[in-house]
This record gives structure tokens, sequence and C-alpha cells, in this order.
């Protein structure tokens, strides 16, 4: 799992650096050509990853937060603003299991993308508390119907294997399904 996560990262660097390169390109475009103006609006374009990726920073989790940066910039790379997180609030009750949520996401995660990634529009990680319990949640928007039988078994083979999570699945509507992980305890 750790090699997957490096690797991820890596990967996304060689993307944001190229990513990077070829907007200040852009930037600079605009700047000799008298404009300013659409300068200013690319570069507020720009930026919106990047303050993105920087609210992770507030996870204490660093496996967690390696896996969902790299994800996050290669996903958006492939199908722009597929990915995106709600952090509601951090998770440093889960350090002792930071290993163990990671490899949950990232087993859901590289299914979807690999079988799944033409089906789906929209794709969040909600970091929350409720009810006094922290909980990760994958909403899914798209055609869900190819989606939903695999990540049933999924998640149940997984809950059966790891003892210290309570994994749920729910179909919410005709488009939209939600798997949450919760912490047991």
């Amino acid at each position: 799992m750790e090699d997957k996560v490096v690797a991820g990262l890596l990967e996304a660097h060689s993307l944001q650096r190229h990513d990077f390169l070829n907007e200040l390109q852009i930037i600079k475009g605009y700047l000799q050509l008298g404009k300013p103006e659409k300068a200013q609006e690319y570069i507020v374009k720009a930026v919106k990853p990047l303050q993105e990726c920087s609210r992770l920073a507030k996870l204490k989790l660093p496996y967690l937060q390696g896996f969902l940066l790299s994800s996050y910039i290669i996903i958006n790379a492939e199908k722009v603003d597929l990915l995106s997180f709600s952090l509601e609030e951090n998770l440093d009750s889960w350090q002792a299991y930071d290993k163990e949520i990671t490899g949950l996401l990232l087993e859901l995660l590289d299914y979807l993308k690999i079988h799944f990634i033409n089906n789906i529009i929209k794709c969040c990680i909600k970091i929350k508390k409720d009810q006094d319990e922290n909980k990760v949640e994958l909403h899914i928007k798209g055609n869900v119907k190819e989606i939903i039988f695999i990540i049933e078994e999924s998640v149940n083979k997984i809950n059966m294997q790891e003892g210290n999570f309570l994994l749920s699945f729910k179909e919410q509507a005709q488009e939209e399904c939600s798997i949450c992980i919760g912490l047991k305890k």
C-alpha cells in the first residue's frame, strides 16, 4: 500500500509540474498580448486546484493525505472536477488507523478509476464528524446502476476482512450512491 501511495505522489508531482509550466506559459502569453484581465482570470482558475489540495494539509494522517492529494491531481487531470473533498473535521483520533483507512479508500477508488471512470459524473470524499463519530464518506454521482452491485460486493468483502471498521453502502437516488467508512468504538 505504501508503494502505491508513493507512486501516486510521484505521478501527481509530474502531472502538476507539467500543468504548472503550461499555465505559466498561458499567463505569459496573455501578458505579452496586453491582456492583463485575461491573465488574472486565468490565474484565478489555475489556483483553484491548488487551494483544494492545500485543504488536505489539515489532515494529520500522512498516508491518507498523500493518497487523497495524489488521487485528486491524477483523477482530475483525466476528467476535470470529477473528484472533490469536504473536510469538516480532522481525524486525529484515527492516527493509529491511517494505513488501514488509506488502504480501504485506495482499493475502492482504484476499482472505480479502472472500471467506471466514464460512468461517474462526480465523486466527493467527505471527512466529517457525525454524532461523535468520525466518518469518511465516498459519494458518487453518475450512472451508478452499473457500479452498485460490484461496490456492494467489494464493501462486504472489505468489511469481513477488516475488524476495526464499519462500512456501509447505500443507493441514495437513481443517479447517486454513497459508501461510508466509520471506525468501530
